[in-house]
């Protein structure tokens, strides 16, 4: 039993690095071949919905990403990756009533993801809620500040020496 879930696990694993690097080289297009086989080997991988539905978005599959995605967040109704890709591909579906809901999730779960909060300001101004994301803008704005000052240690700029990534 335990050599089953040690195979099941390596092959898991592999599976992972070659999806992230064939993505990464090759493209969303040659990255959706291992996602998908990722989650027929897990119908329940979380991350591997999410992933596909990532490629499926940059391969300007938008209503295709809403579905991996979708299924991501069956199994995980609080994954912020996922609201937040499903707020961007409905967003560029001009369904901005839609996507402010998946935005506002992620920031009311989250209050530190600076992209959702910056994501739910611009439609917001799409909506014509003009004050209401300016408003989200400036938390947006200070959160990341906040975020990038703890990251540096509450210096301004980075340590001489450290490159910047």
């Amino acid at each position: 039993m335990a050599a089953q879930l040690l195979q099941a696990t390596t092959k898991l694993q592999r599976l992972w690095t070659e999806a992230n690097l064939v993505h990464r080289t090759r493209g969303p297009a040659e990255g959706k071949k291992v996602y998908k086989r990722l989650v027929e080997h897990n119908r329940k991988n979380v991350e591997g919905w999410y992933m596909l539905g990532l490629a499926e978005a940059e391969d300007g599959n938008r209503l295709q990403s809403l579905k991996d995605t979708g299924r991501a967040l069956k199994l995980s109704p609080d994954h912020a990756e996922s609201l937040n890709n499903n707020g961007v591909m409905l967003t560029q579906l001009k369904r901005y009533e839609e996507a402010r809901e998946q935005y506002q999730k992620v920031v009311d779960a989250f209050p530190l993801h600076v992209h959702a909060a910056s994501n739910l300001a611009a439609t917001l101004k799409y909506l014509g809620r003009t004050e209401e994301s300016t408003a989200a803008k400036a938390i947006a704005k200070k959160t990341e500040k906040t975020l990038r000052s703890a990251a540096l240690g509450g210096r301004r700029e980075m340590p001489r020496g450290v490159e910047r990534g």
